[in-house]
């Protein structure tokens, strides 16, 4: 069964697996370059560090994290939970795109390795 992008696997008697294998491809296909590569944790040391002096991102940057950050947020509630405290961190930024800094894209980064990570297991 696929409902919102969720495949629901009932062939185990007694069990549910959801899935969304195919959201992730599609979320990872349109990631930036530079966040390609995998990681080991979902979050980086610097992940709750706010920087008020940092430089800002552009309307475009601006725009892509909010879009991935929202794509992040529908993953995490539904299949990834262990990227939940990252996304959650990530979602206090984008109301507030003048307090985005290159870091915050460090960290985005970070969640989207991890799923690419996750997607190959």
């Amino acid at each position: 069964h696929d409902y919102l992008g969720v495949i629901m696997d009932f062939s185990e008697e007694g069990k549910v697996i959801l899935l969304m294998k195919k959201y992730v491809e599609d979320l990872l296909d349109e990631a930036p370059m530079e966040m390609n590569g995998t990681a080991t944790t979902p979050a980086g040391e610097v992940l709750f560090t706010v920087n008020q002096n940092c430089e800002k991102l552009d309307e475009h940057k601006a725009e892509i994290f909010h879009q991935t950050v929202a794509k992040l947020l529908y993953l995490s509630r539904r299949v990834c939970p262990d990227i939940q405290v990252a996304v959650a961190f990530l979602t206090t930024r984008v109301k507030r795109p003048w307090l985005i800094s290159s870091g915050t894209m460090g960290e985005t980064r970070q969640v989207i390795r991890i799923s690419r990570r996750n997607v190959e297991m």
